[in-house]
């Protein structure tokens, strides 16, 4: 039998390519220039309208938006008014990306704040500012232009205070310190400028809370203390009627074998509880340095362990 004859397959004509508005390349041409129109009308858009934005009266920042850490009684001005009266926030919007900043840096100028701690901002709109407030600890006897006696306040890291903030019986109450009559290097907010009187106000600040029950009235820099010196000062305690407390190194920087700021504070405080005022019991000298123990000098010059 006769095989059947196999048909010829024709060749088939090739694909067309697809039109050049269907191409891939084409499409995200078009896509990107869409887009990147879309983002220059809105660039556009908001340098001709953020001003306005940004300025609208719902999104100014207010004092009524701020929430700040209460103030301490010591403080008598109110800090936040007095924050925004400096113009420092003036005008600032709460939409600003940058108005936390803005809120920190204008906290962080006044003389009575020692920290920001945090700033967060809030729906509200609303801001919350944690600060640390600077605590009035020691009046620094200062000599003016015509050689008057006058006193200037400093908290416990010997930062100058506002002196108007206090009265001239205020001033009176606090711890006084006594280093060669020095002048502060900077104004007021800013450190004293010499170490000697940063190291007299931590040991104020140690006796703070019993300086009037004890019935203290000033601390001195000891003989060699100076300002230019690389030794850490030591310093003495007078009462007003004249006793003397030998206390030695500032708080933290005490050497081996020297009681430590609450140990010296203690030891005062039970000598006192037991033989009574320091004032009626003059002449009297205390070393309050030795770790063992406090020490008194008799009136024969010699010292007396007191266990």
């Amino acid at each position: 039998m006769a095989e059947p004859k196999k048909r010829s397959k024709k060749s088939e004509p090739a694909a067309a390519p697809p039109p050049w508005w269907r191409s891939t390349t084409f499409r995200l041409s078009a896509m990107g220039l869409v887009i990147g129109f879309a983002c220059g009308m809105a660039a556009y858009g908001w340098s001709k309208l953020s001003d306005r934005i940004l300025g609208h009266g719902r999104f100014v920042l207010r004092p009524a938006m701020i929430e700040s850490t209460p103030q301490p009684k010591w403080i008598h001005g109110d800090v936040k008014a007095q924050v925004f009266d400096k113009a420092e926030l003036a005008g600032v919007s709460m939409l600003d990306p940058q108005a936390a900043v803005k809120v920190n840096n204008a906290f962080a100028l006044h003389t009575w704040v020692a920290e920001v701690k945090e700033v967060r901002k809030y729906a509200g709109p609303r801001i919350v500012v944690d600060l640390v407030y600077r605590r009035p600890t020691a009046m620094v006897e200062v000599l003016d232009l015509h050689g008057e006696r006058g006193l200037l306040p400093v908290d416990d890291h010997g930062v100058l205070l506002p002196p108007e903030d206090f009265s001239p019986t205020k001033a009176l109450e606090f711890p006084r310190i006594a280093i060669d009559y020095t002048q502060p290097a900077g104004g007021v907010g800013a450190g004293w400028g010499d170490p000697r009187v940063a190291s007299a106000a931590a040991v104020a600040a140690a006796l703070l809370d019993d300086w009037s029950a004890l019935k203290l009235y000033r601390v001195r820099s000891m003989a060699g203390s100076s300002a230019r010196s690389s030794d850490t000062p030591q310093f003495d305690i007078v009462t007003r009627e004249g006793a003397l407390l030998i206390w030695g190194r500032p708080p933290g920087r005490e050497t081996a074998g020297e009681a430590t700021a609450s140990q010296k504070v203690e030891r005062l405080k039970a000598y006192v509880a037991k033989h009574g005022p320091l004032d009626q019991q003059l002449p009297l000298e205390l070393d309050l340095r030795d770790a063992s123990a406090l020490s008194r000098r008799t009136a024969s010059g010699e010292r007396e362990l007191l266990r």
